[in-house]
């Protein structure tokens, strides 16, 4: 069979040549074993899927597997200009296991590289909306632009201040955050609770993750409602009545799911909506449910759930606590993409994997931060490092003119806001490629020489972001004039304006997202820091 095609095909030619997998190396060399004829083409510098099987040592060691080989660099570059390949031939020359090349450009050296320090991911998603607004204004077309990172997990916060500012974005390679599926069934749990009529709700997630309720049970259980006009629920509760279709071991089952649903729905008027959803997920055994529906998808699936959980903290501390139907509500609102309208071109949101082989005028790179990029779970060992080194190589590289790169100084995980460093790969390109940016004074940071990502305290931070002659930000209580409710709906916030919370006391407004239901004002206060405020919920009161 070997023979047979091989003197077959007289010439055997391979394309991205650096992803193939150790199978595919043995398969060229069958083919090409009668003649010798073998021609590839490949970037090891642009090897980035190890994780689907790919060996980069394929192209690294190709001269020892077919001796006699020529190698041919191809360093013009024909897409970015001069500055942008400087800086990623800079980043890319720390990688050991390289067969090495340097990319020119007989082109214009062109703008610097851009790099954005924010306070926190919140502030970096408003940022980059800023830079959007800023290239759109420059003459950029929305499909000129796109909007990279590391995790499908990070496009939540991304997504979310793009439909504030009202710009039409594509999810490119996945779906929108609250489309994915894990998202959507953890959503319906809370629906099922919030709302004991949600059928749709209910079916979705009755047998998710697997009870051994099958189809054919929920269909007798459906028969049984009808005809008694009540919900799943009432018709598992009423005593005899589903005995008379179900076997004793699935009435069992179906009461147990519903016992669940009622103990959550008890809970849930004394339990604030980040603890609903982690006792869901803990009684459930959702998170190991995804270990093993899918293991090649586990690890960005949990991200997904864990950025969910990361929602519900962002809406308890911006609506001061908050009820279910109220974060139910809040979900609908920034899931609801009906009104943005497409006039020139999409923003083009993906992780750095789907942008391989693309490329844009702009490229915009959040989330570049030690644990992100380069990921917690590849840095451990070197040759992970440098696989993460490759991916950030890529980003850069897919700019044909200008490239920003953004991180911020603290992240949620979990719900709980965590310091972040930034990425070890922006300390590898020349500080002469680069102009740095800080979105807000928040203390030592990357561009102050003080500790990179570490978070001064809050009354120092307060003090850092808070204006000259703002001593009334340290009045605990409101003025006399605020004895009178103010109506959100007549409010205008912005930016300097002293404002009054009743947890938080004082504070300055930072920047304003939004209109109407959608609105999200940024606001530091002395004692609690920078919180990010949904005024329907959690209700401002101007001092200005």
């Amino acid at each position: 069979v070997r023979q047979k095609y091989a003197r077959r095909f007289r010439h055997v030619l391979v394309d991205e040549f650096q992803d193939t997998n150790p199978l595919q190396l043995i398969l060229v060399k069958a083919l090409c074993s009668c003649h010798g004829n073998l021609f590839v083409v490949g970037d090891d510098d642009q090897a980035i899927y190890s994780w689907r099987g790919a060996c980069v040592e394929n192209m690294l060691n190709f001269e020892q597997y077919f001796p006699g080989t020529t190698l041919l660099r191809l360093e013009q570059n024909y897409r970015s200009t001069g500055n942008i390949l400087a800086a990623a031939n800079a980043v890319i020359a720390h990688n050991k296991d390289r067969k090495g090349k340097n990319l020119w450009t007989s082109g214009s050296a062109g703008d610097n590289l851009r790099l954005d320090e924010t306070a926190d991911a919140e502030d970096e998603a408003a940022r980059l909306v800023t830079l959007v607004q800023q290239e759109l204004t420059r003459g950029c077309k929305r499909g000129d632009l796109a909007v990279l990172y590391r995790t499908n997990a990070q496009s939540r916060l991304l997504e979310d201040a793009l439909r504030r500012a009202n710009i039409p974005y594509q999810i490119v390679g996945s779906v929108q955050f609250y489309e994915r599926r894990e998202v959507r069934d953890l959503l319906a749990y809370l629906k099922l609770v919030a709302n004991p009529q949600d059928r749709i709700s209910a079916l979705r997630v009755i047998n998710v993750p697997r009870r051994g309720i099958g189809a054919a049970t929920v269909a007798r259980l459906i028969g049984l409602a009808d005809e008694n006009e009540l919900t799943l629920g009432e018709t598992a509760a009423e005593p005899g009545l589903i005995e008379r279709e179900l076997a004793p071991a699935a009435c069992r089952r179906v009461r147990s799911f519903f016992a669940l649903v009622t103990a959550w729905r008890a809970a849930e008027p004394e339990t604030q909506v980040p603890a609903l959803l982690e006792r869901i997920i803990q009684e459930t055994g959702y998170g190991s449910f995804l270990e093993t529906d899918d293991p090649a998808t586990a690890r960005a699936r949990s991200e997904n759930v864990n950025e969910l959980i990361n929602a519900a903290y962002s809406f308890a501390e911006g609506a001061d606590g908050g009820r279910l139907a109220q974060f139910l509500e809040q979900v609908a609102l920034v899931s609801d993409v009906d009104a943005l309208q497409d006039t020139e071109g999409l923003v083009r949101l993906m992780t750095i994997h789907t942008a391989k082989g693309l490329e844009f005028p702009v490229v915009m790179v959040s989330g570049c931060e030690e644990e992100l990029l380069p990921h917690a779970a590849s840095a451990a060992e070197e040759s992970g490092l440098e696989e993460e080194r490759r991916l950030f190589y890529v980003a850069v590289t897919r700019a044909r003119r200008r490239v920003y790169l953004l991180y911020a100084r603290r992240r949620r995980r979990f719900g709980v806001y965590e310091d972040c460093l930034p990425s070890r790969f922006l300390g590898e390109i020349p500080g002469e490629l680069v102009d740095r940016h800080q979105s807000v004074a928040v203390g030592p940071g990357l561009f102050t020489g003080g500790p990179s990502g570490r978070r001064v305290g809050r009354a120092a931070a307060s003090r850092a972001g808070a204006p000259s002659g703002s001593g009334r930000l340290a009045r605990p209580e409101p003025v006399s004039a605020w004895d009178r409710d103010v109506s959100q709906e007549e409010t205008r916030f912005f930016p300097g304006q002293t404002v009054f919370h009743s947890s938080f006391g004082n504070g300055v407004v930072q920047r304003v997202e939004g209109t109407g239901d959608d609105l999200l004002v940024t606001v530091e206060f002395p004692a609690a820091g920078r919180k990010h405020l949904l005024p329907r919920f959690a209700p401002l009161r101007p001092v200005d």
